[in-house]
């Protein structure tokens, strides 16, 4: 779900778009340091909340494929299971039937605990709005 102009920098750009944010390996994970008073840089987007709240309900009900599609929310990018299954990264990832990568810990899949009857529930609901 990208929108151009961005209303809020990517996980992925934060270091280079928040003024004093940097990477810092820790332990073998590469993190991104945020100072406690850092401000978000001002968006050029003049998309409305109901247009953007639209492009939500949009996004989650014609482009995102829940049997073949995972989630990267760290670049917002949508990556195919089978791509995903193949990375060694991935590995210790737990599948589920609804697949959204967190941003921060990108071996952990934050849907990995919903059930089928939910993600039909999340899928009607969405395609409703």
């Amino acid at each position: 779900m990208k929108r151009e102009p961005k209303v809020i920098p990517l996980v992925c750009e934060v270091d280079g778009s928040v003024k004093g944010a940097y990477r810092e390996k820790v332990e073998n994970w590469d993190c991104i340091v945020v100072p406690s008073d850092a401000v978000l840089p001002a968006t050029d987007n003049k998309e409305t909340v109901v247009d953007l709240l639209k492009g939500f309900f949009q996004f989650f009900s014609a482009s995102v494929n829940w049997d073949t599609d995972v989630l990267m929310m760290w670049d917002s990018s949508i990556a195919s299971r089978a791509t995903i299954s193949q990375d060694p990264f991935f590995t210790s990832t737990k599948a589920g039937c609804m697949m959204l990568i967190d941003p921060f810990v990108l071996t952990h899949n934050v849907l990995g605990n919903v059930n089928e009857k939910t993600r039909a529930k999340f899928i009607q609901e969405v395609k409703r709005a």
